[in-house]
């Protein structure tokens, strides 16, 4: 079972403590994936996933992370997007976190989708 997993379960069990606990470890991993390979577009999409899912985790108590989070994986999108290295899904994600980040919320996005 995937860290995102046990986080999307203990989320649903309202464990918003041990969610945000299993988030962050993958999140964690994926740097480490995602540094050691700065051009594999797959872990690149990942880390920007995950500091979206970690962000939208955390966007009630910590608002100021949540928006220093949803900006970094618009800077790890954006690039690959203008490269042409996203696929719709990926093109999609990064639109509504643009949107995010415009409007300064944290509610309609879904990072997991498809992962």
């Amino acid at each position: 079972m995937s860290l995102n997993k046990i986080g999307e379960i203990k989320s649903a069990q309202g464990d918003l403590a041990g969610a945000m606990a299993a988030y962050e470890e993958g999140r964690k991993v994926r740097e480490c994936l995602a540094a050691a390979d700065p051009s594999n577009t797959g872990w690149q999409v990942d880390l920007a996933r995950s500091l979206a899912r970690t962000a939208l985790a955390m966007s009630k108590t910590a608002p100021a992370e949540t928006a220093a989070r949803l900006a970094r994986a618009v800077a790890i999108l954006q690039p690959l997007d203008q490269a042409g290295r996203l696929n719709a899904q990926d093109h999609t994600m990064l639109k509504m976190l643009l949107e995010l980040a415009a409007d300064g919320k944290s509610e309609p996005v879904n990072p997991a989708a498809g992962n």
